[in-house]
């Protein structure tokens, strides 16, 4: 799949393009002819550490250096 010129992968590190944490690709795959991506993190920003997933589009990722 390709993003920015740059190939995402399961594993790989990504993060939005309009910013946020640093995520982990879990799955990809095609809904229609969209290209969705399930990404994992957590929050570090609470008191608690807590464990947060989401799909997004792969037009919307940027994949870390």
């Amino acid at each position: 799949m390709k993003t920015s010129k740059k190939q995402i992968s399961a594993g790989d590190l990504v993060s939005l393009k309009s910013g946020g944490p640093l995520m982990t690709v879990d799955t990809i795959g095609i809904d229609g002819n969209l290209t969705r991506v399930r990404c994992l993190w957590f929050n570090l920003k609470t008191s608690e550490m807590v464990f947060n997933s989401a799909e997004f589009s792969s037009y919307s990722l940027l994949k870390a250096n």
